[in-house]
């Protein structure tokens, strides 16, 4: 039989943890740069001005963004879980991919 210390003990355990998961997750950032490198080119330059979507793959919500002249992209605010990620620029899909996010700030560089 279990001894009322040990009840305590264990109803505390579940209040705290009631306590934890009744918390929304807090909000996460993405970001990174988007770079590309076309044959004869000798190295990679930053993707500026194309458009970065995405997608949460379970409540659907959808973020966009524009990279800047150095090709870097940040969505803010952003549940954690999965994503699509679409980059398009000038009408064309130039990337399509996937990104997990389970910390408060997750990177992703995107090379074409």
């Amino acid at each position: 039989m279990p001894s009322l210390r040990h009840s305590r003990l264990r109803t505390r355990r579940l209040l705290i943890l009631a306590a934890i998961l009744s918390f929304p997750a807090a909000a996460a950032t993405l970001g990174g740069t988007i770079t590309y490198k076309n044959p004869g080119m000798i190295k990679e330059l930053p993707l500026e001005q194309a458009t970065v979507t995405v997608y949460n793959t379970k409540t659907q919500a959808k973020a966009v963004t524009v990279s800047s002249n150095r090709g870097a992209y940040e969505l803010r605010k952003l549940a954690a879980g999965s994503y699509i990620v679409l980059v398009e620029k000038n009408g064309r899909r130039l990337y399509q991919g996937r990104a997990e996010i389970r910390e408060p700030s997750s990177q992703l560089y995107i090379r074409l």
